[in-house]
């Protein structure tokens, strides 16, 4: 999954280096995670985008600021959940 999400991040930022939280997510939904690491891709989609925007746009040897690099999850969390629950069910043998 990873290869194919960075594929599309850097076509989205190529495009729109400031895109928002939302944008992220929903231009990287089409590719399935299975690897359990979905939001620290988008946690980076959104520090590179940071990093693409940012005042001084030369390589920098100190890392942004976590506040710099947060990026709204409480979507994709309770997407994550409800994922859960429906493949829980799937798996529930039935009496």
């Amino acid at each position: 999954c990873i290869p194919g999400m960075m594929m599309r991040a850097q076509a989205l930022l190529q495009r729109n280096p400031r895109a928002t939280d939302t944008e992220i997510r929903d231009f990287l939904e089409p590719n399935l995670c299975r690897c359990g690491t979905h939001l620290r891709i988008l946690r980076a989609v959104k520090r590179a985008a940071s990093m693409m925007t940012g005042p001084d746009v030369t390589p920098s040897t100190h890392a942004p600021s976590a506040a710099s690099t947060e990026l709204d999850t409480s979507e994709v969390d309770s997407d994550v959940q409800r994922d859960r629950r429906h493949s829980e069910k799937r798996e529930r043998p039935e009496r």
